[in-house]
């Protein structure tokens, strides 16, 4: 992944905090675990990105986003 890549997700994952914030004042149960969801599989993208091809850390990344989802 590219460091435009990862810049851009990060940018994302920045914009869904700020929707998590406002969900949250909302009192909206079901956007916030849908927001909380979507930022901890960009989150364990970008952790890959990070790491490489080390295949023992991917698939740990792999089971956390899957039951992040």
């Amino acid at each position: 992944m590219k460091i435009v890549e990862r810049l851009l997700m990060r940018e994302e994952i920045d914009s869904l905090e700020l929707d998590l914030a406002r969900a949250r004042d909302r009192g909206d149960a079901s956007a916030v675990s849908e927001i909380s969801a979507c930022i901890a599989r960009l989150e364990a993208t970008l952790a890959v990105a990070y790491r490489g091809d080390d295949p023992i850390a991917c698939h740990k990344l792999e089971r956390l986003v899957r039951r992040a989802a």
